[in-house]
């Protein structure tokens, strides 16, 4: 059984980096937290809740559009820096 976001026939590479251009452009095209905007390679989606969360948005670029909108209007986009520094200041401060 093949895994939905295996890449497949008809899911070029070009498309998933079409994809992940508009995504990132319906986020605002910069991290929400500093505004760095030079590589968007540096750039992720980070679920606001992990409850809500459907998939990984990065290994997901061969769904359809729909569902990836839907995915990243649960999500921030930070550069990688700010996203690292989230994961360890909330591992440090989460609630016991």
């Amino acid at each position: 059984m093949k895994r939905a976001w295996s890449k497949t026939k008809e899911c070029k590479d070009d498309e998933r980096r079409a994809k992940r251009k508009e995504l990132i452009d319906r986020l605002g095209g910069k991290c929400q937290f500093c505004g760095y905007n030079k590589c968007e390679a540096a750039l992720d989606f980070h679920h606001r809740d992990d409850r809500t969360k459907r998939f990984n948005v990065a290994s997901g670029m061969c769904r359809s559009m729909e569902d990836l909108i839907k995915e990243t209007n649960k999500c921030l986009l930070l550069c990688a820096n700010c996203h690292r520094e989230l994961h360890l200041w909330y591992n440090k401060y989460k609630p016991k």
